[in-house]
C-alpha cells in the first residue's frame, strides 16, 4: 500500500506543477487583422496585407517565445521578436521586443505587451502585440493576428 502511494504521489506531483503553471501556444496563420508601422506613420488593415504569421507559446509565469511576421502589399516585412519575459498569464505576456522592418532593426529592447491570447480559435477573435519605446510602454508598433489554432496543456 505504501509504494502504490508513494507511485501515486509522485505521478501527481508533476501534474500538479503543470497544472500551477499551464502552457499555451497561439497561432495566426495567413490570416492578418491590422498592422501598425511606426517607422513610416502607416496603419494597415487586412486588406493591405499580403502574408502574415505568427506562434506566441508560453508557461505562464515563466518562458516565452513570440515571433510575428507581416508583409505589406507595398513589399515591407514587419517581424517583432520577443527577447525577455517581464510577466505572463493566461491572457497576456510582457516584455522587451525587438521590432524590425526589411531586415533592420528599428527597435531595440523595446517595452511591448501581446495580449487577447485567451481567446479560442473562434472566427473574428483576434490578439494584438503592441510595442512603443525602450523607455515606456505605448501603442506604436501593432501586429494583430486573427487566431487559427490554441493549444493548452
Amino acid at each position: 500500500m505504501f509504494v502504490r502511494l508513494c507511485v501515486v504521489a509522485s505521478l501527481l506531483g508533476p501534474a500538479t506543477a503543470l497544472a500551477a503553471d499551464p502552457v499555451h501556444n497561439v497561432i495566426s496563420h495567413e490570416d492578418p487583422y491590422a498592422l501598425n508601422d511606426d517607422d513610416a506613420g502607416v496603419s494597415y488593415d487586412a486588406t493591405d496585407i499580403k502574408s502574415s504569421e505568427a506562434l506566441v507559446s508560453w508557461q505562464e509565469k515563466a518562458e516565452a517565445f513570440v515571433h510575428a511576421v507581416a508583409v505589406t502589399n507595398t513589399g515591407d516585412e514587419i517581424e517583432f521578436r520577443l527577447v525577455e519575459v517581464t510577466g505572463s498569464d493566461n491572457d497576456q505576456i510582457d516584455g522587451l521586443f525587438d521590432v524590425y522592418k526589411n531586415g533592420s532593426l528599428l527597435c531595440d529592447d523595446c517595452i511591448g505587451s501581446a495580449y487577447g491570447l485567451d481567446q479560442t480559435a473562434a472566427a473574428g477573435n483576434y490578439f494584438k502585440l503592441y510595442v512603443g519605446t525602450a523607455t515606456a510602454y505605448a501603442e506604436d508598433w501593432l501586429f494583430a493576428g486573427v487566431i487559427t489554432d490554441r493549444h493548452d496543456y
